[in-house]
């Protein structure tokens, strides 16, 4: 039998996702999730996204906006995306960052 969840949507449009269900769906702090409506059911997946994805995915995300996204999404989507990168990707991508700051010196 399923376990039927009914859930308060916060002033922003939040809800909380309770443990065994994001433990069933694998989901874990800062993963990248997915929302879309079909048939007025809303459906919510965990997004994998591989390093080398990951600027081809934001561009995807922001083409795709109709209203500017914030820098604050901006900067999760990043976050949570090097969450998931090895150290030697990580090292070329602060190597990169640290010649754009010094390039805008």
């Amino acid at each position: 039998m399923k376990k039927v969840y009914h859930k308060v949507l916060d002033d922003k449009g939040r809800v909380l996702i309770p443990y065994d269900l994001r433990k069933v769906a694998k989901l874990q702090e800062s993963d990248i999730v997915r929302l879309c409506v079909v048939n007025k059911l809303l459906i919510l997946e965990r997004v994998d996204i591989q390093p080398v994805d990951m600027v081809a995915k934001l561009k995807e995300c922001l083409d795709r906006q109709e209203k500017p996204i914030s820098n604050d999404a901006v900067e999760c989507f990043i976050l949570a995306s090097l969450s998931k990168m090895d150290k030697i990707k990580l090292t070329e991508i602060m190597s990169q960052l640290s010649e754009m700051i010094n390039n805008k010196k």
